[in-house]
């Protein structure tokens, strides 16, 4: 049985807010190199709590079942203009309100901090100012996903979301008719278009589609299984989650002594792990009461509902408002490097969260609520037109 909310199941959106922060402190944490102050933790599983790749890839996985799983659950048909309506007014507003906001504080006010301790990444982003014709060419996710962004460094995955949930209709119906027409097409577009960049990413929307349409079972067969069982499924999502920082250093320390670049090191293995790790987890939120009503609670489900904006916003942050922090811990007298680093990311932390939320209630949510009703104006001139 799962926890819902009206029509949602919210502990998915506070697992997504989660995912956010995550990712807000593996930036913070990449950004600072403080990834190598603590190497027992980096190539654990305990990264799982700032690895930032993955949590994409749960991103994905998540939408694909987000997406698709009212179709399946109540059997409906998708009316295409009212989904893609809907899509774009979902990921379009703050979007561009978060690139003209990073614009604008780029161009009149940054100028790069210098900190102890110093950035190991990232230093030079946002140091050349960026022309009004890039600006544009910046505002469309349609463009070529391994062009470089200047401005909203998370633009690549945008671009992935967009492109690949315009064809998530397509890929439901076929599900609706076969879940192994779903199978043959994602393996094909991944065959054919393997040297594509985004051609992995159907895997993982394909995965979470997969486990809409199978959500009901997989809830029901989880009460089956008895704990050893399920705590080797929740790991096993762990670990194949955590696989591009984990396997390959285990290699390199344990087995080959060196550098290791084998086909279990090759990024398109990465990724098919990271997106059948996420998998994992999400089918054990599905079945675990345990983590649902953990995720019930108002503060996560809180981080959930502004999860999109979280992601969105937190690299102005990173750039603008953490260097100052550091410097001002450093004139405070601070000179211990970790805790400095530490205090910076709650207070870092906290102002993402601040921006995140002015962002979805004054940006997200109502052009989402008007994009809802745009839709249902335009199919409704539609059905009416056609019954003339």
């Amino acid at each position: 049985m799962e926890v819902k909310t009206g029509n949602r199941l919210e502990y998915l959106d506070s697992a997504r807010g989660l995912a956010a922060i995550f990712v807000v402190w593996g930036h913070f944490i990449f950004q600072y190199g403080m990834q190598d102050s603590f190497p027992i933790v980096a190539f654990s599983p305990l990264r799982f709590f700032y690895n930032a790749i993955p949590s994409v890839s749960f991103f994905f996985v998540l939408s694909g079942m987000v997406l698709s799983y009212k179709y399946f659950s109540k059997n409906l048909q998708v009316n295409y203009t009212e989904y893609v309506i809907a899509r774009l007014f979902r990921i379009y507003p703050a979007f561009l309100v978060v690139l003209l906001l990073s614009f604008f504080l780029q161009y009149f006010f940054y100028h790069p901090v210098i900190t102890d301790p110093a950035m190991a990444q990232g230093r030079d982003f946002w140091i050349e100012h960026v022309p009004p014709a890039s600006l544009i060419k910046e505002s469309i996710l349609f463009s070529d996903i391994k062009g470089s962004s200047t401005l909203v460094s998370q633009r690549w995955s945008l671009i992935v979301e967009i492109q690949i949930s315009l064809l998530i209709p397509f890929m439901i119906l076929i599900t609706q008719k076969s879940k192994y027409w779903l199978m043959a097409f994602v393996a094909c577009v991944m065959i054919i278009f393997h040297e594509s960049f985004p051609a992995v990413y159907f895997l993982h929307f394909g995965l979470g589609i997969l486990i809409a349409l199978k959500n009901k079972d997989i809830a029901a067969k989880w009460i089956t299984l008895g704990r050893v069982q399920k705590i080797l499924v929740f790991i096993a999502g762990i670990m194949l989650y955590n696989y591009r920082y984990m396997v390959p250093h285990f290699m390199e320390t344990y087995v080959t002594g060196q550098s290791f670049k084998g086909i279990i090191n090759h990024e398109l293995i990465i990724k098919i792990s990271e997106g059948l790790g996420a998998a994992l987890l999400l089918i054990t939120l599905i079945g675990s009461l345990f983590f649902q009503k953990i995720l019930q609670h108002k503060y996560l489900t809180f981080i959930g509902k502004i999860s999109y904006s979280i992601y969105l916003c937190h690299f102005i942050v990173l750039l603008a408002v953490t260097p100052l922090c550091i410097t001002m811990l450093n004139n405070m007298g601070m000179s211990n490097n970790l805790m400095v680093l530490f205090i910076a990311l709650i207070i870092t932390t906290a102002f993402v969260i601040g921006l995140s939320a002015l962002l979805y209630y004054l940006v997200e949510k109502p052009f989402i609520q008007y994009g809802k009703r745009t839709a249902a104006i335009i199919v409704k001139r539609k059905t009416n037109r056609n019954e003339i």
